[in-house]
């Protein structure tokens, strides 16, 4: 509205505003759209990078990079839980402790690269020869340790056997 003095009028125009306003009022239901569409795709593809990383993390946690076995942080965990199991459930649980012979004299002669070679070697052959459901653990320097759920003593006595052969030198 507007006063016009010569005629001591006021001048009021009026005007239809859904049609002035509908392609400002389109522009912003896009703008917020494609906002909406930007701010899901950043957040899936950060969500999925920290789940990768996070998968990384864990397996690095849990696994010992030279022999690809448990680690032993996360072994004792593993045989706690198992014992329990067994207990519970009044199964035979049994363990091989295998331990690289003369390994002192490997790295003595061959350096610590020849001895990470032997225990990437005998990580790859335990893990060959264990039974399914086996869990093989890096439990010290030159030991690995095997947890035989539902297995009494004779039978883990010939796996233990067949581990040492297929390991052996």
């Amino acid at each position: 509205s507007r006063y016009v003095p010569e005629l001591k009028w006021y001048l009021v125009v009026e005007e239809d505003e859904a049609g002035a306003l509908e392609p400002v009022t389109n522009a912003l239901w896009h703008s917020l759209l494609l906002g909406a569409l930007a701010t899901l795709l950043a957040c899936t593809l950060t969500w999925s990078a920290i789940q990768r990383y996070q998968d990384r993390i864990e397996l690095a946690a849990a696994v010992d990079t030279l022999t690809g076995l448990t680690n032993r942080r996360v072994g004792e965990a593993l045989l706690n839980r198992a014992i329990d199991e067994a207990r519970r459930k009044r199964q035979p649980l049994s363990v091989a402790l295998l331990d690289i012979d003369h390994f002192k004299h490997v790295n003595d002669t061959r350096g610590p690269l020849g001895g990470d070679t032997v225990l990437r070697a005998v990580g790859a052959a335990t893990k060959a020869a264990m039974r399914e459901g086996d869990i093989a653990i890096r439990w010290g320097d030159d030991a690995v340790l095997v947890l035989l759920e539902d297995c009494p003593a004779g039978d883990a006595a010939k796996i233990a056997q067949k581990l040492c052969d297929k390991v052996a030198v």
